[in-house]
């Protein structure tokens, strides 16, 4: 398998993001999620995307709530049947991803886009 893509499932400010280094070795493209903010690197993901992967179909989908660019990605197969979906820290097993990191003010908008 060649690595075509690197996709970020949310902006992550609190600890370092591998990303660039990975799509640097792979010669991948990171699709960043969050298009409203300022990224230095990629291009932003956006809703109903499905850039090349070859056999497999990754699809972009804007999932807010953990934060509010947050983006999971379905893969399916060939035929179009899902296969796994990404979350990042979107969905946990049994509960969803925390609303508080991006500030107060927005807790009440972000969990009512769960």
């Amino acid at each position: 398998m060649t690595a075509r893509h690197v996709p970020e499932t949310h902006r992550n400010d609190y600890y370092v993001v591998g990303s660039t280094p990975l799509a640097g070795a792979a010669g991948a493209h990171v699709r960043h999620a969050g298009s409203h903010l300022d990224y230095l690197y990629g291009e932003a993901a956006e809703d109903g995307q499905t850039p090349e992967t070859g056999r497999l179909v990754l699809e972009a989908m804007h999932t807010p709530g953990h934060t509010p660019g947050s983006m999971s990605y379905l893969l399916s197969d060939p035929s179009g049947s899902p296969c796994v979906i990404f979350t990042g820290n979107r969905l946990f097993a049994g509960e969803v991803g925390r609303v508080d990191l991006a500030g107060e003010d927005l807790i009440e908008q972000l969990a009512s886009d769960i």
